[in-house]
C-alpha cells in the first residue's frame, strides 16, 4: 500500500488511477487546445515548477497574457502555499515519487505523453 494525497491505497490500484489521471488529462488538453489555436504563443508550465515557485510560476503565465498581478493575489498565492504546506505537515503525508508506486512508471507515463508533447511542440 502506499499513501497518495492522504489516503492509503493499495500500489496498483494508486498506478492505474496514476495512469488513468494521465490519459484523460493529456486527451481532454489535447482536444480543447488542438481545436483552439494555432498560435505559437505559448508558455509552457510543468507541474514540478509550479509545485516548487506557485507564485512565480502564476506571475510567469499572467506576465505571458499581459495581466497584472496585483500584491493582494501575491499574498493569497503565498497564504493558499503555506496552508497548503501546513496540512501536508500535520497530516504527514506526501504524494509518492512515479518510481515508488512501480519501477519504470516514469517511463510508461513519457511514452503515453509523447502524442502530448509533439501536438504542442515541447
Amino acid at each position: 500500500k502506499v499513501m497518495a494525497g492522504g489516503w492509503e491505497l493499495p500500489r496498483e490500484a494508486a498506478v492505474s488511477a496514476h495512469l488513468t489521471f494521465w490519459d484523460l488529462f493529456s486527451g481532454a488538453e489535447m482536444s480543447f487546445f488542438s481545436s483552439r489555436s494555432t498560435s505559437s504563443n505559448k508558455t509552457v508550465v510543468s507541474f514540478k515548477d509550479y509545485i516548487a515557485d506557485q507564485e512565480g510560476t502564476v506571475r510567469r503565465i499572467y506576465e505571458a497574457m499581459g495581466v497584472p498581478v496585483s500584491e493582494k493575489f501575491g499574498e493569497a498565492l503565498r497564504d493558499d502555499k503555506e496552508r497548503h504546506e501546513n496540512y501536508k505537515a500535520k497530516r504527514g503525508y506526501k504524494n509518492p515519487e512515479l518510481e515508488e508506486l512501480r519501477p519504470g512508471l516514469g517511463k510508461v507515463i513519457d511514452e503515453r505523453m509523447e502524442a502530448y508533447r509533439k501536438e504542442f511542440g515541447l
